[in-house]
């Protein structure tokens, strides 16, 4: 496992990072989670889990992330993130 992208959010007091590892089925496949935590590396939040092909994320403000990620299926959505969960009936276009 190992973390890159480390990403800050616009205020500074909070970061974003994918965790990687590969999963090594028959047909190895990368995999990621999203986690945020403040300065001190506390208050660790999932954004979302392994198994979920997590990409083109950025923080739109100090509190939200918008992402692709798949909820069902393969293809990537697109979601907007709020203190470290999907903001329930919210997507919008991941540029």
């Amino acid at each position: 496992m190992w973390f890159n992208h480390t990403v800050f959010n616009r205020s500074g007091t909070r970061f974003l990072f994918p965790a990687r590892a590969w999963n090594p089925g028959v047909e190895p496949e990368l995999e990621s989670a999203m986690f945020t935590a403040n300065l001190a590396g506390s208050e660790l939040r999932e954004v979302f889990p392994f198994g979920r092909g997590g990409s083109r994320f950025e923080w739109r403000n100090h509190r939200e992330i918008p992402a692709a990620f798949r909820m069902n299926g393969r293809e990537p959505n697109p979601f907007l993130f709020t203190g470290g969960s999907a903001k329930a009936g919210s997507t919008m276009a991941c540029t």
